[in-house]
């Protein structure tokens, strides 16, 4: 299980940079981050490896934040892992509400999945 922060932002230039070098200076690691901007407003989701200070230093700092729960996925990097795990969830009436994550190295991939219910979803996608 993994912590995500959620973090609304104004879309203007350097409202990110603001929340990547106050969580820098603070010795925080961004280890994954999603944005996004629809009109004046956008989100910002990221993982660290301290969320818990995470949240702390960026409310300091004046940014509202949302701890969302998720499950971090390790999973081989080829055609098909991806939608494995996420009919896996489906069948069992999971509901994603998140994704993001990568391929890090060509033998395997990391995804975080935001869902409703985490560590019932941690165990479906362990047993697949």
């Amino acid at each position: 299980m993994v912590n995500i922060l959620s973090v609304p932002l104004k879309n203007e230039p350097g409202a990110l940079a603001h929340v990547a070098t106050t969580l820098g200076n603070e010795g925080l690691n961004i280890e994954a981050v999603l944005g996004d901007a629809h009109a004046e407003m956008g989100v910002a989701r990221i993982l660290v490896d301290d969320p818990g200070k995470g949240q702390h230093v960026l409310e300091q700092a004046g940014h509202p934040t949302q701890m969302l729960e998720g499950v971090r996925v390790v999973m081989g990097n080829k055609p098909g892992a991806l939608a494995k795990a996420l009919q896996a969830l489906g069948r069992e009436g999971i509901n994603v509400e998140l994704v993001f994550g990568g391929a890090p190295d060509p033998e395997r991939g990391e995804v975080v999945f935001v869902v409703d219910d985490a560590e019932r979803a941690k165990k479906i996608i362990d047993g697949e």
